[in-house]
């Protein structure tokens, strides 16, 4: 029996293992690191996801936007999309992209509240075609206005 049950965990781990990769013509990006969860004024939040695509067209834009939790409203809108980078695209295309996003330095990045903030962040990306990935939520960032 006990065999048995070895035997039986031995072939489901290399069934997983072996298991291949799926891609869908919508982009499947992911969370790979945030470099920082608390941020100063002209710090970067330095941020790295993984990402998916059956057409290898992930060549359009990256959607970032803030969610306030101490100062909901802003007076701005504080959604930045980023053009992604030309880069050889290639079918079943599997990557990585790295953006970093100023806070409260100027245009471009992210604004400051009166007094010290946590914020989370949605994050987006749209492929050449036209097609959205699923919203990413990052964990909460404690953004601090001294």
């Amino acid at each position: 029996m006990y065999t048995k049950i070895i035997v039986l965990l031995v072939f489901a781990t290399i069934f997983t293992a072996c298991k291949k990769e799926t891609y869908s013509t919508k982009p499947i990006i992911s969370i790979k690191s945030i470099a920082s969860t608390s941020l100063f004024t002209g710090d970067k939040l330095d941020i790295t996801l993984s990402f998916t695509d059956a057409e290898g067209d992930l060549t359009d834009s990256i959607w970032i936007q803030r969610l306030s939790k101490v100062c909901p409203v802003l007076g701005v809108v504080d959604t930045i999309g980023y053009k992604i980078p030309y880069y050889p695209a290639q079918k079943n295309q599997k990557g990585e992209i790295r953006f970093a996003i100023p806070y409260n330095s100027g245009k471009g990045s992210f604004s400051a509240c009166f007094k010290t903030d946590t914020s989370t962040f949605l994050i987006w990306a749209r492929d050449a075609a036209g097609n959205l990935s699923d919203t990413l939520t990052t964990p909460k960032i404690a953004l601090i206005n001294e």
